[in-house]
């Protein structure tokens, strides 16, 4: 590795995935395995929006009636919770599903992600919007909601 060049990652990925939370997770503590070895590696994380429900509309829809027809059932929607919290648990992670009201459209929060970017690493939004979104139950496509938490996040 050469350490004068930083390591750009980009990362595909939508905040109303859990598993993105997962991935995001296991990629820093890759990434900070790397940095024991080689301590002058730079890295830059470069957020690429995927839309997971890019049919939904810009109010939302009710997240667990969708589920419910997305899985095909209500028995099989709380299995794939139960293995998602399985999974998050061994990184720390809360998954609070019961908590999330409304399936959102995720346009508005991806372009919070690109205008953070423009100025500097968003990692801190994009964790702050996943924490939002699973262990608050935030309406990340209300706009007020957003504000805040870029407010919240300088």
């Amino acid at each position: 590795m050469n350490p004068s060049q930083p390591l750009t990652i980009e990362i595909v990925s939508d905040v109303v995935c859990p598993w993105c939370f997962i991935g995001l997770r296991r990629l820093d503590l890759a990434l900070e395995a790397v940095r024991r070895r080689h301590p002058d590696i730079r890295c830059i994380k470069r957020w690429r929006p995927f839309f997971l429900n890019p049919s939904v509309s810009p109010e939302g829809e009710p997240y667990l009636p969708h589920l419910v027809k997305k899985f095909g059932g209500p028995e099989r929607v709380q299995a794939a919770f139960q293995h998602v919290r399985d999974a998050g648990a061994a990184y720390g992670l809360d998954y609070r599903f019961e908590d999330i009201k409304v399936l959102v459209n995720t346009f508005q929060a991806h372009r919070l992600i690109h205008w953070a970017q423009q100025s500097g690493d968003a990692q801190i939004l994009v964790e702050r919007l996943l924490i939002g979104q699973f262990q608050r139950g935030e309406n990340l496509g209300d706009k007020a909601v957003l504000a805040n938490i870029a407010v919240e996040c300088g």
